[in-house]
């Protein structure tokens, strides 16, 4: 059998298959009945006033971080005055 007999036998196979009324009639009226375009019109209102409040209140809560700058001197120490390295070092003294 070649690929065309196979396929015409699905088909057939396909339309001697009873289907469901009840199945029927639901398809039928979801496919006749309107989108309710109020539902998404108030949808997309409550996402966009969403996506608002939540950039306002990042704001207000980025607004009320203070960083502590506080500018603190450098406290420098020279070792060499503290510790005496001369001991240490490689050099041969004679």
């Amino acid at each position: 059998m070649n690929a065309d007999d196979l396929l015409n036998d699905f088909i057939e196979k396909e339309k001697q298959i009873k289907v469901n009324p009840y199945f029927t009639l639901q398809v039928m009226r979801k496919i006749e009945q309107p989108i309710e375009r109020m539902k998404i019109s108030w949808q997309i209102a409550l996402v966009a006033f969403s996506v608002v409040v939540v950039v306002f209140l990042g704001i207000g809560l980025g607004s009320l971080y203070v960083a502590d700058n506080k500018d603190y001197a450098a406290l420098n120490i020279n070792d060499s005055q503290i510790e005496n390295f001369q001991l240490y070092s490689v050099s041969n003294h004679e």
